[in-house]
């Protein structure tokens, strides 16, 4: 069993901002209240792929869980990728979900070395872009969505109690920002139970973008919001940065991590 460094894990998968061009960009903030941030990303230039993770609150050593998780889970997708010269659409969730199975495996083996991190689990969310489509897995509240138009779609459903009460009826999603419960996750990787990622297939047309992002911001920033900054005409690190101060502006009371990705067939992919 090999140990975690946890500097490392913070300097790689917790960069305040990462955009490797103008079409792409991850940003994560602390917020206004929380001590430590317990989000991570994973975006990169070369690659179709990206990540955001939300490590449990109330839970022991979130930001190790979740550092742990994006960096097995990005090192599955990057051996995907290197092993096969094109990643269709049932490749790529075939490795979505593999990498989501390995990294839960590895948060409960690291969760082994140190007594007080036993109990530590995290949400994520991991998307990739093939085939003018994008393909996600996710466990627990991150979201994934995608703009056009004017509109954002959902592409994932959060796996929560309140999200169980929102697909059931007997909440409006408005509501689910501001439920006493909202914080509850049904699944999460680390956790001994109920562990089931879900897959998702979109399609995408140029001028379309793609955000995932953590409950720190879809709670603080509500989506007419997301879909005014979602579509301005600027570089995605801006808007990014943008979403993140307004997130902090409405209160700040969670870690925020937002990845945007600007499609553009004729460019190439992300």
């Amino acid at each position: 069993m090999n140990a975690v460094d946890v500097d490392r894990l913070d300097a790689v998968y917790r960069p305040a901002c990462s955009a490797p061009h103008r079409r792409l960009c991850g940003v994560t903030h602390v917020g206004a209240v929380r001590e430590n941030n317990q989000d991570a990303l994973f975006v990169g230039g070369n690659v179709p792929f990206f990540i955001v993770a939300d490590g449990l609150g109330g839970q022991p050593a979130g930001e190790v869980a979740s550092g742990v998780a994006v960096r097995t889970a990005a090192g599955v997708l990057a051996e995907t990728l290197a092993r096969y010269r094109r990643v269709g659409v049932e490749r790529a969730r075939k490795a979505l979900l593999r990498a989501l199975g390995e990294a839960h495996a590895r948060v409960l083996e690291v969760a082994a070395q140190r007594p007080e991190w036993t109990g530590m689990a995290t949400t994520l969310i991991a998307g990739w872009v093939t085939r003018r489509r994008l393909i996600t897995a996710h466990v627990g509240d991150v979201r994934g969505s995608v703009w056009r138009r004017g509109r954002l779609r959902a592409v994932t459903n959060d796996h929560s109690v309140v999200g169980e009460l929102v697909r059931s009826g007997a909440l409006e999603l408005e509501e689910a920002r501001v439920h006493p419960d909202r914080h509850l996750v049904t699944q999460a990787l680390g956790l001994d139970e109920g562990f089931a990622p879900e897959a998702s297939d979109f399609p995408l047309a140029d001028g379309d973008t793609v955000v995932l992002c953590s409950d720190g911001l879809w709670e603080a920033v509500s989506d007419a919001e997301l879909s005014r900054w979602t579509s301005l005409d600027e570089s995605a690190d801006v808007r990014a940065a943008g979403l993140v101060d307004l997130a902090n502006a409405a209160g700040g009371l969670d870690n925020i991590t937002i990845v945007l990705y600007d499609h553009a067939t004729d460019k190439g992919s992300a």
